[in-house]
């Protein structure tokens, strides 16, 4: 007798992968707020967990209260935000920092309760709350920062290997490794960009831990300038409200290309995060080796180890890190309106 098969036919069951979990740490600049869209644009791909704002190139709680606006308006309601208290090694330049009330004040985001708003204020400084977002979550936790690194200092500086351990990755937009830097102030020689500078010894801190590191410096975001074209683009979709958010708040930097045509104003922040939504979007290489310089004349710079640099000796270990290297600017331009068509 021939033994009978008998087949089982199961149902296949495919699970969506789980959305990455992030912490945007941001400085409360025109340009976090439209990165802040582009994360809620995305809960397929990202699920924003908490929101840590530092004082830097910004008045924080005028963005702390911007963030929490925008959150309610599109129907946020359950993000926690929280501001740091860390302060400035180099504050950035006073009148950068109030550029984030242009974006405040806007019509479509003064219409949500201001008491139910403040309830997302989170009253633990963002320093402290960062580590209790990270301790909470099950998973590591992707930090997008596109301000100064000081609150991820401050965690590796406080809680060592364990806080190292529950990041995944920190995508940075800081940086500037093969061009010159941004930034433009006594004593020192030009060579770094702006986040790094305002707290050189953080940069320190983070490349002599062992947390991943993927960075989007200026050799790539001085490729994609927030253009009058641009801007245009988002009128032909204002149907949806995300890109009328965006293009409303990108237009108060528009001048820049007229008024200061050899340094108009980058979506540096902005590609950081659509680096990380659609990494086939950047080119990046993840062998870079290099090291930060933490003080003197030339302190935020970040150097790569192949460079022909004197090297003094407060600078941090050399690591290897990830960095963003190239970006097609239409793409990018692309990728964001075409994300944006949400209301």
């Amino acid at each position: 007798m021939k033994p009978v098969v008998i087949l089982l036919l199961l149902p296949l069951v495919i699970t969506a992968a789980k959305p990455q979990k992030v912490i945007f740490d941001h400085d409360g600049g025109i340009d976090d707020f439209v990165t802040l869209l582009l994360l809620l644009s995305k809960p397929e791909l990202v699920s924003v967990v908490g929101i840590t704002i530092l004082d830097a190139d910004c008045r924080a709680e005028v963005a702390a209260n911007t963030t929490l606006k925008l959150l309610h308006t599109l129907g946020f309601n359950d993000i926690p935000v929280a501001i740091s208290t860390l302060p400035a090694v180099n504050p950035f330049p006073d009148i950068w920092r109030w550029s984030g009330l242009t974006v405040d004040v806007q019509p479509l985001i003064n219409q949500v309760d201001s008491i139910s708003v403040k309830q997302n204020l989170v009253q633990q400084p963002g320093q402290d709350f960062l580590w209790e977002l990270l301790r909470t979550q099950l998973e590591r936790i992707t930090i997008v920062a596109t301000g100064p690194l000081s609150n991820v200092a401050y965690i590796i500086k406080h809680y060592g290997d364990e806080a190292a351990a529950r990041i995944k990755e920190v995508w940075w937009m800081g940086g500037a490794v093969y061009v010159q830097g941004n930034v433009d102030y006594p004593g020192h020689d030009g060579s770094a960009e702006w986040n790094a500078f305002w707290d050189p010894p953080a940069v320190g801190v983070v490349w002599n831990s062992s947390v991943p590191i993927v960075m989007v410096p200026l050799d790539v975001t001085n490729h994609v300038p927030v253009t009058p074209d641009l801007i245009y683009r988002f009128g032909r979709q204002a149907e949806y409200l995300y890109s009328v958010l965006a293009g409303t708040i990108w237009s108060k930097v528009i001048s820049w290309v007229y008024e200061r045509p050899l340094e108009p104003y980058f979506a540096w922040d902005t590609l950081t995060a659509a680096c990380l939504l659609s990494r086939e979007l950047c080119a990046r290489v993840d062998d870079l080796v290099s090291y930060a310089v933490v003080s003197g004349p030339s302190q935020g710079r970040v150097v790569a180890a192949n460079q022909c640099v004197a090297r003094s000796s407060d600078v941090s270990r050399q690591r290897t890190i990830a960095t963003v290297i190239q970006v097609d600017a239409e793409e990018f331009y692309g990728f964001v309106l075409d994300a944006l068509k949400r209301s």
